[in-house]
C-alpha cells in the first residue's frame, strides 16, 4: 500500500485532500499550499470560540436561514458554509468554477470526515441555527 493510501476509517487529512484535489481538479501538485491555507482558515472561521467579521457572520447566517430545518451535512449545508467563508475571505481569488467548487467541496468533506473538526462542526451549527 502507498503512504497517500487510506485504510476505512481513517481520518482525511490535509495532505492526502490536497492530493485528491489537485487529481480532482487537474491542477498541479503546487496548488497543495493554497488548498492548505483554504482548509486551515476555513477550519479557523468555523472553530466555534473565535470571534469572527461581520462579513463572514453575515454569510454564515445567510446559510444557517437557509438551511436551518437541516442537520450538518456536506451537501449543501458544509459545502455552502465554505463558500460562503471562501467568498469572504478569498475576495479577489474565489470564483464559482470548477477548481473553486472542487476545493469547497474537499474542504467541506475533510472537515466533516475529521473526528475532531467534527464535534467542533456540529457545535459550530447549533449555535449557528440559533443565532440566525
Amino acid at each position: 500500500m502507498s503512504a497517500s493510501a487510506r485504510e476505512p476509517g481513517d481520518p482525511i487529512r490535509p495532505a492526502q485532500s490536497a492530493r485528491a484535489v489537485d487529481a480532482a481538479a487537474g491542477a498541479p501538485t503546487a496548488d497543495r499550499d493554497l488548498f492548505d491555507q483554504v482548509l486551515e482558515e476555513t477550519r479557523t472561521v468555523l472553530d466555534a470560540d473565535k470571534r469572527l467579521d461581520v462579513a463572514a457572520v453575515a454569510a454564515l447566517h445567510e446559510v444557517a436561514r437557509r438551511h436551518r430545518r437541516d442537520c450538518l451535512n456536506v451537501d449543501p449545508v458544509m459545502l455552502e458554509l465554505v463558500e460562503s467563508i471562501l467568498q469572504v475571505r478569498f475576495p479577489g481569488l474565489w470564483r464559482r468554477d470548477t477548481y473553486w467548487t472542487t476545493m469547497a467541496r474537499q474542504v467541506a468533506e475533510t472537515l466533516f470526515e475529521d473526528p475532531s473538526s467534527r464535534a467542533r462542526l456540529d457545535l459550530f451549527w447549533s449555535r449557528l441555527l440559533g443565532a440566525a
